[in-house]
């Protein structure tokens, strides 16, 4: 999916100062001036400019590093509302992808490890280029959780993230 292109007159309106995004000029006589952005139903922060939404960190990264920004950006510590310049990086969709926080609804509370009742173990597994790798059963969840961090940290590198 192509990210729309963010107007390059934004620059005159807002400047960017240690993950915020500050208003400086008036976009509409109702608007105030000073630090914007309000959370989308996917908790990321949005802007509203010339009757359309922009992402803050994409905005940010606009004006941070003078270029469009990619399709895809990472928010390095998974804080999605974090969006200094040095938290955010450029990623394809699976990078973005393996750099995902722990499940909610996670049993084991580790990414990757779940209990299988039928055998009484717990079953390791990661995804690696849209397949699934099978790391093993184990009796400890200790031993599963070492064999996940390992085969992440091997396969998916500077964006492996356990949760």
């Amino acid at each position: 999916m192509k990210a729309k292109p963010i107007p390059e007159s934004i620059k005159d309106y807002f400047r960017y100062e240690n993950g915020k995004l500050i208003r400086v000029k008036k976009t509409q006589a109702n608007c105030k001036l000073g630090e914007v952005g309000y959370p989308c139903s996917r908790g990321y922060l949005t802007i509203g400019f010339q009757g359309k939404k922009y992402f803050v960190h994409r905005v940010i990264w606009l004006i941070a590093k003078g270029e469009q920004p990619p399709s895809q950006l990472d928010h390095i510590n998974n804080n999605i509302t974090d969006n200094r310049i040095e938290n955010l990086r450029e990623a394809t969709h699976t990078e973005n992808m393996r750099n995902t926080r722990l499940r909610k609804d996670s049993k084991s509370g580790v990414k990757g490890v779940f209990w299988l009742e039928k055998r009484k173990r717990w079953v390791a597994k990661i995804n690696h280029n849209k397949k699934c790798v099978f790391l093993g059963n184990f009796k400890e969840l200790a031993d599963a959780t070492q064999a996940v961090k390992e085969a992440r940290q091997k396969l998916h590198e500077e964006f492996a993230n356990n949760g």
